[in-house]
């Protein structure tokens, strides 16, 4: 049948969201998402666009069931999109939990606190179960949520790994005899999205089995050309990890390898291998070349150019290559871009760097070291915040800011007269700072020594500092409350 111009399906596609083709998930609709007719397609889609988070139970049923590989691959991505979006709440709330127990441990007393603890376990808890409807699912969503995302927070690894483990649990009371019976599409999918800890459970056999015949779904999504499950078999080989590269490159030496291109073959093992999103693949304007004969030069060349285009969307990659490269240089020049980008894991590389590979971080840029040591140090890892951090003072002594960030780890550490020395030798440098002038009054305020403490705070204040509300519930100014001259400088 003929199909409708561009213009009038778009036309097509706003009606269908005006009216509001938004019912509960009926049996036709698995069928209009692959119809031929542009129309019922169209309708579909925007009715598939429109569900929430209610609809993941119906969803997961539609994809347990037997379904057209494009209507699976399309109910696939709308379910992986609600889940990880579901996740993201997650992590907002158990970070908000974790900053409250801090308060809550500072402040035993305070009902404010308890309450706002407790409302946020209680929602915490509404959107975990929320999550678990999604079953198997959750477990791919899971493993492409944690590598797309800096887990700030132990207790949020633990909550996602506990997840995992119930979901395979679950599975495994549901299916005594899983090391005979053949996987559906639907268990092969989320089942090779394990992280290995977790698949240690099955046999050796099973879990060979389960990676071949998850690849060859995978192989046989790309090789169909159609760009919906290209999308799908690109997702399902980065879901696999490392198993997945091994099996292009088996795949690629057989004698009939679908007649496809060994470029075309190259560029999905490298793709595969650089962790690049399925969104990167309408991108053409960098070419990738086979990775492996790459000099490290030419790798952070490529890497840079792709920073330009993806920004935030090149995190899994960057993070591989800081993880998993031979080069020293070209990882710790990675892990310097993932912590520019806001990652904290390329802070974390950096100091196991530091620690157990250079010496010193020489090929590290002043501003990577400066953001990667504040959010180890926001994260609880004071000891590495501060070898980072002497490391960068060793190299450039002359720095107000490396200076300046020193003086605040150490002041975190209670190490006053240190943290003394590094602000005052930063003031030497940029005697104009106002933030550098107020932690100063910090130290001095928390080493006993009022008068100093109430005369580098006018300083700030002289300065530009005027977070008035900040420093009069600053617990580290807590002792200048008594001195008449804390309060004249109030205003």
């Amino acid at each position: 049948m003929s199909r409708l111009p561009v213009p009038l399906l778009l036309v097509v596609l706003l009606i269908s969201a005006i009216s509001g083709y938004a019912a509960p998930l009926s049996g036709d609709l698995p069928n209009h998402l692959d119809s031929d007719d542009p129309i019922l397609a169209a309708r579909a889609l925007s009715q598939l666009d429109q569900f929430d988070k209610t609809h993941i139970p119906l969803l997961v049923a539609s994809l347990e069931g037997p379904t057209h590989p494009r209507t699976r691959a399309y109910l696939e991505f709308k379910l992986d999109s609600l889940l990880r979006s579901i996740l993201e709440e997650v992590d907002q709330s158990i970070l908000e939990m974790e900053e409250l127990r801090v308060r809550s441990a500072a402040d035993p007393g305070n009902a404010e606190v308890t309450l706002e603890r407790k409302e946020l376990r209680q929602r915490c808890s509404v959107l975990l179960e929320t999550a678990r409807s999604g079953k198997g699912i959750l477990a791919a969503s899971i493993a492409r949520h944690v590598e797309w995302n800096s887990l700030r927070s132990p207790l949020l690894r633990r909550s996602y790994d506990r997840i995992l483990d119930d979901i395979l649990q679950i599975w495994l009371a549901d299916n005594p005899q899983f090391e005979t019976k053949p996987l559906s599409e639907h268990e092969l999918r989320w089942l090779s999205s394990l992280p290995e800890w977790s698949r240690s459970i099955f046999s050796e056999s099973f879990d060979l089995r389960l990676q071949a015949d998850a690849f060859e779904q995978a192989w046989t999504n790309l090789c169909s050309f159609d760009p919906v499950l290209e999308k799908r078999g690109r997702r399902f080989l980065l879901d696999m990890g490392p198993q997945a590269v091994e099996s292009i490159r088996l795949k690629a030496a057989e004698p009939d390898s679908s007649g496809l291109p060994d470029d075309l073959i190259k560029e999905w093992e490298t793709k595969t291998l650089l962790r690049l999103p399925e969104k990167w693949d309408g991108h053409h304007s960098i070419p990738l070349g086979d990775w492996k004969t790459l000099s490290g030069e030419e790798k952070l060349q490529r890497l840079s150019r792709l920073l330009g285009v993806m920004r935030e969307d090149l995190r899994p990659t960057l993070h591989h290559v800081a993880t998993q490269d031979a080069d020293p240089v070209l990882r710790r020049r990675c892990a310097e871009l993932l912590s520019l980008l806001g990652d904290s894991r390329g802070a974390r590389i950096l100091l196991l760097e530091r620690r157990y590979g250079a010496n010193r971080l020489e090929v590290a840029s002043r501003d990577a070291m400066i953001r990667a040591a504040y959010q180890l140090r926001d994260s609880g890892d004071l000891p590495g915040a501060r070898l980072i951090l002497e490391d960068l003072n060793d190299r450039l002594p002359h720095d107000a800011a490396a200076r300046h960030a020193l003086g605040l780890v150490l002041l975190r550490q209670r190490e006053l007269p240190e943290a003394i020395l590094q602000f005052r030798k930063s003031l030497e440098l940029a005697p104009s700072r106002a933030t550098t002038h107020y932690n100063l009054a910090c130290a001095l305020a928390l080493s006993d020594l009022p008068d100093d403490a109430i005369a580098s705070l006018a300083e700030a204040i002289k300065m530009g500092y005027d977070r008035f509300s900040h420093a009069v519930n600053d617990p580290d100014l807590k002792s200048l409350h008594d001195q008449p001259d804390f309060w004249d400088l109030i205003p």
